[in-house]
């Protein structure tokens, strides 16, 4: 089960739209960057990474809340609709999903205080399976989702494997002049730093080369869509980002409508080799 745990944490590295779409509301103030907004650079310009590090942390200084629309192509289908709100600490979210593995079955997850609910239907019994995501018991899906809506660590786990950034200039996206930029990633280097030393790491992991994707940013620097090409295995993503600052109500469900989740078992361990 090892490699399936370490593949897992490095997409979880790799999916950085995720972790953007989650902090990417502003405050009240609907503030965002200034850099952004002015990039001071012409279409084409290549800027330095520390620069835009900057940019976008100076992008997520106000986050609070947001409404997230998500979709992506590949072996794992999925669309998720839902608010975040980053007032709180950790992140609270309410999050509807849907996968082809699922069916048409709705996934409904709800994040709050460090704790993951999540509603499958049938699967669940109707009922909301508890992940407490600081517990010995988290499962890699509570891990993952919980790195995922930690911007800072996503940024920072990304920032020694990027070897260029673009601003690539203003485009009319639905009718909304948005400065874009576009990062490449070396996904080799991404997932030695991310595996380091791991065991049992594939040597195929069907990732491009290189990852490319955009952000692109509105007039008053903030976040407003996000693209990225993982590749045949991984997949295509594609995120919007809307009503910055909205008021958003996230609450645990009823405790009538929670059960605890069910122990995954335990595989036992292969017997080393007799030398």
């Amino acid at each position: 089960m090892r490699r399936k745990t370490t593949l897992r944490r490095a997409a979880a590295a790799l999916v950085l739209p995720v972790a953007l779409t989650s902090v990417a509301a502003c405050g009240s103030d609907s503030s965002g960057s200034d850099k952004a907004a002015d990039p001071g650079v012409k279409a084409g310009e290549q800027v330095e990474t520390s620069e835009f590090m900057d940019t976008l942390s100076e992008s997520l200084e106000n986050a609070t809340t947001a409404h997230v629309t998500m979709t992506s192509e590949g072996q794992m289908a999925t669309s998720m609709e839902g608010d975040v709100d980053y007032a709180s600490e950790p992140p609270s979210s309410t999050l509807t999903m849907t996968n082809e593995m699922a069916g048409d079955e709705e996934i409904k997850v709800v994040m709050v205080d460090g704790v993951m609910y999540m509603q499958m239907g049938e699967l669940s019994g109707g009922k909301y399976f508890k992940m407490d995501l600081k517990g010995e018991d988290n499962s890699i899906l509570g891990q993952d989702m919980s790195e995922q809506l930690d911007p800072t660590a996503a940024l920072r786990t990304m920032e020694k494997s990027i070897t260029s950034v673009t601003y690539v200039g203003e485009e009319d996206v639905d009718g909304e002049e948005l400065d874009r930029y576009t990062v490449v990633i070396d996904s080799a280097a991404l997932l030695d730093e991310t595996l380091s030393g791991a065991e049992d790491v594939p040597e195929n992991t069907g990732l491009p080369e290189e990852i490319e994707y955009d952000i692109w940013f509105d007039d008053e620097g903030r976040f407003t869509r996000t693209t990225m090409d993982m590749g045949e295995t991984a997949g295509t993503m594609t995120m919007t980002l809307s009503d910055w600052g909205k008021d958003v109500e996230i609450e645990a469900p009823p405790a009538d409508e929670v059960t605890e989740m069910p122990s995954m078992p335990t595989m036992p361990e292969t017997p080393s080799p007799q030398s």
